[in-house]
């Protein structure tokens, strides 16, 4: 039951981080605009963050997928939503009106949804890491 629940997690985020980051790369240079508007980052700095946060995305969901790097891209996933969750609620403590730029050309607001939908999405993230295959489990 503990491995069935685990996979599951692993291959829910797997799809979020790969959806998350194939959707910014579509368009960089609009998700660019969305971590300018975040008002957290040098302007020199947003350019290679926005070009490389896709990347991780895809990367970590990927990871997700194999039992051996199913531990280390659930850490990953959960730094990523602990960024992502500290970013927005920055943006609403200082009342900045925008998108979260989260999947790419899907519009949304940063909203109080928002943090609680990403506060659930690193409890799951919590969940996947104590899930996740041991080294003695992997096969």
């Amino acid at each position: 039951m503990r491995a069935t629940v685990g996979w599951v997690l692993r291959a829910g985020f797997a799809a979020l981080f790969l959806y998350a980051g194939i959707a910014k790369l579509a368009d960089v240079r609009a998700f660019a605009l969305d971590v300018a508007n975040y008002r957290m980052l040098p302007a020199a700095l947003v350019g290679p963050f926005a070009a490389a946060i896709p990347g991780v995305e895809v990367a970590c969901g990927v990871g997700l997928l194999r039992a051996r790097s199913a531990r280390a891209a659930a850490l990953l996933a959960t730094g990523m939503l602990v960024a992502f969750t500290v970013a927005a609620v920055q943006a609403l403590a200082r009342d900045i009106n925008i998108d979260c730029g989260c999947f790419g050309s899907v519009r949304a607001p940063v909203t109080i949804m928002t943090i609680v939908r990403d506060a659930g999405f690193l409890v799951g993230a919590l969940a996947t890491i104590a899930l996740a295959p041991r080294p003695d489990e992997r096969r």
